[in-house]
């Protein structure tokens, strides 16, 4: 359970970090 979670909020860094990215390039 607590892999999970912290599965979860790699996916969670992740998804922040693209967005970060994204709205750099924009």
């Amino acid at each position: 359970l607590f892999a999970i979670c912290i599965d979860a909020q790699n996916e969670i860094r992740f998804f922040f970090e693209q967005a970060l990215k994204i709205k750099l390039l924009i």
